[in-house]
């Protein structure tokens, strides 16, 4: 696990590749904005952790590649 102290920063590293996952429970939407735009348009994922409908105003988000953010959900389900 890996904490950069920047949501939008962290989110930034899963778009280009340095890691493959990011979550984060109780964070506010202009924190994660930028970074959710700019994992979409690297090709990423971008969901609800508690897997509802993803919106900045929940104060939750996953980001990663697709395969990575199921087989996560997948393993903390358990």
């Amino acid at each position: 696990m890996r904490i950069n102290g920047s949501a939008a920063l962290d989110m930034c590293s899963v778009a280009c590749g340095r890691i493959n996952l990011y979550y984060e429970y109780a964070i506010h939407s202009w924190d994660i904005a930028a970074g959710a735009v700019i994992v979409k348009e690297a090709g990423g994922h971008i969901q609800d952790p508690l897997e509802k409908e993803f919106s900045l105003t929940l104060g939750r988000v996953m980001a990663g590649n697709p395969h990575i953010v199921k087989n996560f959900l997948a393993v903390a389900k358990k």
